[in-house]
């Protein structure tokens, strides 16, 4: 599945722990865990370059969703539950609100979410939308931007006003088959993490432990996927399907009250995820075991 986020700037001018053992100071091996996710979380949030004076894109308060379309319950139920999951675990105070279209979203709209059936017609809308929003940030040529109707995020940004965001994704069928309901929970989840980590995609040739890594035995096409049942099961053998610990933590380590105050380079982050690793791994944990959310963790991961 193509399911990129791919940042543009439409106008020009834009761990080491000392323990105390039996009164004798001793250097001890740093978590190998803490270690795994510093990794994973430099590989998301700073497309894999460790340097700690790299500024990291971090979203402010409050944080406006604007969903447009006509989802299904299903759908709508999804998207809620998933930005209550993010509020309930991180310091964004997200105010949602749903609309037909994205012209009647609020001009204090960052992230504008459009729910769709698939098809034609679900692309040349999303060209309308992409087209409307970039206007908002000054475009004045044509945006080249890869389309994927079952899933696709983009950033507009420019060095004079705040950013946009925009996410679409496919209801695959309104989830009529098994397969149809994971692949669609999956992308409402995996589109808005992207657009909150600022994350692209991470090819991955290991089992992912994130939403945010994709793992293709066989490249398989977007149309292939849409209407292939042996397709999605593939898919769904390779991949995660749904929001996991590390991507839960790498919120909670962007968005926690503490982290706020931080200058947002990347070596803060680093430093509290060194002293606060154990603590922000279980309360993730506990969320992710919340009965209320158990509709949208369909296999812990």
């Amino acid at each position: 599945m193509t399911i990129s986020l791919r940042r543009w700037f439409m106008v020009a001018g834009t761990f080491v722990i000392l323990a105390a053992v039996a009164g004798i100071l001793s250097l001890r091996q740093p978590d190998a865990e803490a270690e795994d996710f510093t990794r994973f979380f430099i590989s998301a949030v700073a497309d894999g370059e460790n340097d700690d004076d790299r500024m990291v894109t971090r979203w402010g308060n409050p944080l406006h969703v604007c969903v447009v379309g006509t989802p299904s319950e299903a759908s709508r139920s999804r998207v809620q539950r998933f930005l209550s999951l993010i509020r309930t675990s991180t310091a964004l105070d997200i105010e949602a609100t749903f609309h037909d279209n994205v012209t009647a979203c609020s001009s204090l709209t960052f992230l504008h979410v459009h729910i769709h059936a698939g098809g034609h017609e679900a692309k040349l809308k999303i060209i309308e939308d992409i087209s409307f929003i970039a206007s908002k940030v000054g475009a004045t040529k044509p945006i080249d931007i890869p389309m994927d109707t079952n899933g696709m995020g983009v950033i507009f940004a420019n060095d004079r006003q705040e950013p946009f965001a925009y996410a679409a994704m496919s209801e695959f069928g309104g989830g009529k088959t098994a397969e149809d309901e994971i692949i669609a929970n999956n992308v409402i989840q995996q589109e808005i993490l992207q657009i909150l980590l600022a994350a692209k995609d991470i090819k991955v040739t290991f089992k992912p432990r994130s939403l945010i890594q994709e793992r293709w035995r066989r490249e398989i096409g977007a149309e292939e996927l849409a209407e292939s049942t042996s397709a999605k099961r593939q898919w769904m053998a390779d991949n995660v399907k749904n929001i996991c610990l590390y991507d839960l933590i790498a919120l909670k380590t962007l968005f926690s009250r503490d982290t706020f105050r931080f200058d947002g380079t990347l070596g803060a982050y680093k430093k509290h995820i060194s002293e606060n690793f154990d603590l922000m791994q279980r309360e993730a944990r506990e969320t992710l075991a919340d009965p209320y959310y158990q509709s949208l963790i369909r296999e812990p991961c």
